[in-house]
């Protein structure tokens, strides 16, 4: 199945943003060096800030304009590049849920790894994206405390033998 961003909402949130990042860099720059000066350290810390958001958005592709997900693959597209990682390759991954559907996935395969925020309520159909990525972590994470928690929990009688109920007696 194949999840689109909102085109418009891409365009703003994503790709503005991203080249609004680089004009903030440059401008910090050039305020933090001579005849302006403007406070330089802060100058450079926000340059630093605006140029982390200019590469997550041109460069480490972070921000996915569609995601295909099938049976054996994921695949991430932006700006004309694209990252498919097969299911049954992947090392690691770690899914982050978030508000409105959002999310932070990390991942890594043999050949290539990446992070992605993607932003469920503003994919085409964005409330089953969140539930395919969170297939895919139970598929590679079994046994991770997400996935268990997601299931509904983990079984009452593991963790708690001798141990104190707190709330149940009379104070001292």
């Amino acid at each position: 199945m194949t999840y689109d961003y909102d085109e418009g909402r891409y365009r703003i949130q994503v790709t503005f943003t991203g080249w609004f990042c680089l004009f903030i860099a440059i401008a910090c720059v050039v305020l933090a060096l001579p005849p302006y000066s403007i406070v330089p350290i802060l100058m450079v810390v926000l340059a630093v800030v605006a140029v982390y958001g200019f590469v997550n958005t041109f460069v480490t592709h972070s921000y996915p304009k569609r995601i295909t997900i099938d049976d054996d693959a994921i695949t991430f597209e932006s700006f004309g590049r694209t990252d498919t990682y097969r299911l049954d390759q992947v090392t690691f991954f770690s899914l982050r849920e978030q508000m409105y559907d959002s999310a932070y996935v990390r991942i890594k395969a043999p050949e290539r790894s990446g992070r992605y925020f993607i932003r469920g309520e503003w994919f085409t159909d964005g409330k089953q994206l969140n539930k395919q990525l969170c297939a895919i972590d139970e598929r590679i994470n079994p046994d991770s405390l997400r996935v268990k928690a997601r299931r509904g929990g983990i079984p009452t009688d593991q963790g708690n033998q001798g141990k104190k109920k707190y709330g149940k007696g009379k104070r001292k």
